[in-house]
């Protein structure tokens, strides 16, 4: 799948955006944060509120990652 973001229409790409964070596996959401000339292009095309879901879902995928060891009571 490939998806291009473009300056000069960021609200058309809202969509399939959206699409791209739910087809792809936390572990290559984890790998695409990573490249940060990618992610500044994929922050410029997103409003607020779908970079704020983004960031939950890579913090999401580094608690899987590095998960908090449970307490039993």
């Amino acid at each position: 799948m490939e998806i291009v973001l473009s300056e000069s229409q960021p609200k058309s790409t809202d969509t399939a955006i959206v699409a791209m964070v739910d087809i792809f596996d936390l572990v290559v959401i984890k790998q695409f944060a990573r490249s940060t000339v990618i992610f500044a292009q994929f922050a410029v095309a997103v409003d607020a509120k779908l970079l704020g879901q983004l960031r939950r879902v890579a913090k999401h995928a580094q608690n899987m990652r590095n998960p908090v060891p449970l307490q039993l009571v």
